[in-house]
């Protein structure tokens, strides 16, 4: 097991050798490698759904752009343009003045979601407000929705987080969206992919190591509470006092 070595769990085999481990199972009599490779991925998945609950920005993407919106149009077609599969999630959706990056002179203005349903009332609302009426986007299937439709064509940029990807290989790294890029920011993690893999392992034999379970929710509390800024900076304000002893 290549975890004691690293002193880090990252890999499927990492993951596989750890959860055994919490198991007291040396080998692979009770689950063959193809159900263990099979539960490790429902492991990856879960423990990626939890992190992008507690902080979204380990797995963000950003789409090289912007791209155009064509005018009079109320649908794109995310596959068929810049992204290659169904997003699980878009974190956010900005309109910029130039076909350009966003910079001093070319601010960028957010675009706010909304529920598929909602559009048609958005679309009406643009005909009868006298003000300017802020872009909402709904994401259907590979599609991306706006409301109200633009009147000439604009440019936007994208951040969205891809679905997570099947890990077959041993050396296959846990919780990254694909296999050979550089994101690597949540594998500190990994250990709790194998807690859970252990969890799954343990209902097959019945709950026989209850403290499995307990592991595992020490393990989600941990996460939740470290997770959810990936920043660390000194206060954000300074309590002055009359004198020392104040």
């Amino acid at each position: 097991m290549s975890f004691g070595d690293l002193g880090a769990v990252r890999t499927l085999e990492d993951v596989k050798g750890l959860a055994k481990l919490l198991l007291d199972e040396g080998g692979d009599l009770f689950w063959t490698a193809a159900q263990q490779n099979a539960l490790a991925n429902e492991a990856n998945r879960a423990v990626f759904r939890e992190l992008i609950e507690t902080n979204p920005e380990y797995f963000i993407e950003s789409t090289t752009g912007p791209f155009v919106w064509a005018a009079d149009t109320e649908s794109f077609d995310l596959t068929s343009n810049f992204i290659n599969s169904i997003p699980y999630k878009i974190i956010g959706i900005e309109e910029t003045e130039k076909a350009s990056a966003v910079a001093n002179d070319n601010l960028p203005t957010k675009w706010r979601p909304m529920r598929f349903q909602d559009r048609s009332y958005v679309h009406s609302m643009d005909s009868w407000w006298r003000g300017e009426v802020t872009r909402y986007y709904s994401l259907v299937g590979k599609k991306l929705y706006i409301a109200p439709m633009p009147h000439e064509a604009i440019n936007f940029h994208i951040y969205w987080i891809k679905n997570i990807e099947k890990i077959s290989a041993d050396d296959h790294t846990v919780l990254r969206s694909t296999q050979g890029q550089a994101n690597g920011a949540a594998e500190a993690y990994g250990d709790l992919v194998a807690v859970y893999l252990a969890k799954l392992m343990n209902a097959k034999q019945q709950g026989q190591n209850p403290m499995i379970e307990q592991l595992w929710l020490e393990g989600l509390d941990r996460m939740k509470n470290n997770a959810q800024s990936r920043n660390v900076d000194e206060p954000s304000y300074v309590r002055v006092t009359r004198a020392p002893w104040d």
